[in-house]
C-alpha cells in the first residue's frame, strides 16, 4: 500500500566503501512513523553507486531527507 500523504524528515547515515558502493545505511532519526517507508529509503540508498573515495578511505555520510506530500 502506498501512502501519498506521508510526510516527515528522515536522517540517514551511510558508509561509502573504497569501491564506491554503499556498505551500510541506517536511519538516525525519523518523524515518519512508518518503518516500511524508512526501510525503502535505506534500501534505495544502498543501490546508489558513488565515485570511489580518494585514497580508498571509507566515507561516512549523514544526510537529511524531507518528504512532502504532493500539493503541500
Amino acid at each position: 500500500m502506498t501512502n501519498h500523504a506521508l510526510e516527515g524528515r528522515v536522517s540517514v547515515e551511510f558508509a561509502i566503501a573504497a569501491d564506491g558502493k554503499v556498505a551500510t545505511a541506517k536511519i538516525l532519526t525519523s518523524t515518519l512513523a512508518d518503518p516500511a517507508a524508512e526501510q525503502c529509503i535505506t534500501a534505495a540508498i544502498r543501490r546508489i553507486p558513488f565515485p570511489k573515495p580518494p585514497q580508498g578511505d571509507l566515507v561516512i555520510v549523514s544526510y537529511p531527507f524531507v518528504l512532502r506530500a504532493p500539493g503541500s
